[in-house]
């Protein structure tokens, strides 16, 4: 693109512009309130983006202050019960970035217990919410996702399907043996 100096106003011009104005007082009021409602409109979405920003942030925080390393470990209960929680903190921080990846969290370790109608509902309801978030199109991200929730939800689908055909026997605290106690050394 070429600069066409022939545009770009002379001193001369803009000088006579503002001489224009000196005895025009509805003209200066005019710039004057324009120049007021720019800076407004300036300062409104720099403290909105800082706010938003922070509520971002939090929403991180809770989440990551929430995670529980030994989930993986845990019994369906207790992981159901977590996926309670993240989703109490998703609802408590609507409208963040971390809001869908809770969600995906809490659908992923619903699954994982085998709650797969509720995993299902999840990730149906963050395709449904956020159609255009990087979990539903698949876009490459940083956080380096491997499955979209279309394919989460083929996933869910295929689980349900199976287990209408199979039953998964699960034992209970009584059938479940006590490990031996080990003997002492040296003894």
């Amino acid at each position: 693109m070429k600069l066409d100096l022939e545009k770009i106003p002379t001193n001369e011009q803009i000088g006579q512009f503002f001489s224009s104005l000196a005895g025009n007082k509805k003209a200066i009021l005019s710039l004057i309130v324009g120049a007021g409602a720019i800076l407004a409109l300036a300062l409104g979405l720099m403290i909105y983006a800082d706010m938003s920003t922070r509520k971002a942030a939090e929403a991180w925080d809770a989440y990551l202050d929430a995670a529980d390393p030994a989930i993986d470990a845990a019994t369906p209960s207790e992981m159901l019960t977590y996926v309670d929680k993240l989703q109490a903190l998703a609802r408590d921080h609507a409208g963040t970035s971390a809001e869908p990846f809770v969600l995906k969290e809490a659908a992923d370790i619903a699954f994982s217990a085998g709650d797969v109608a509720r995993a299902t509902q999840i990730f149906n309801d963050i395709k449904a919410r956020f159609p255009h978030h990087v979990l539903v199109t698949g876009i490459k991200h940083p956080m380096a996702y491997s499955d979209t929730i279309e394919e989460a939800i083929d996933d869910c689908k295929q689980q349900s399907e199976f287990l209408s055909q199979h039953t998964i026997p699960v034992p209970s605290p009584e059938e479940t043996p006590e490990p031996e106690a080990a003997a002492p050394a040296g003894g």
